[in-house]
């Protein structure tokens, strides 16, 4: 894998774990890199995506664990990728 390539998986990582020094980072890198602010803004945007169908799913397992119906059931299935 190519450093830049390397540096937008670590932006969407970053955003994903919700880590602010990582994703300050690894922008900067970016930058340094030459990547234009669309490119960078694509590897945001899928962390955040990767991040809400997490969030997602866990909502299920919160409503399962309460009693509820299992809400993951729809999640147990590829998502279409949007935005891709």
């Amino acid at each position: 894998m190519n450093e830049k390539t390397s540096v937008l998986v670590a932006i969407g990582a970053s955003v994903t774990a919700s880590c602010k020094p990582c994703l300050e980072f690894h922008a900067k890198k970016a930058r340094e890199l030459g990547l234009k602010e669309d490119e960078i803004q694509g590897a945001i945007d899928v962390g955040l995506m990767v991040k809400k169908g997490s969030t997602d799913v866990m909502k299920g397992v919160v409503q399962k664990v309460m009693g509820g119906k299992d809400a993951t059931q729809a999640y147990d299935r590829p998502l279409p990728a949007q935005g891709l």
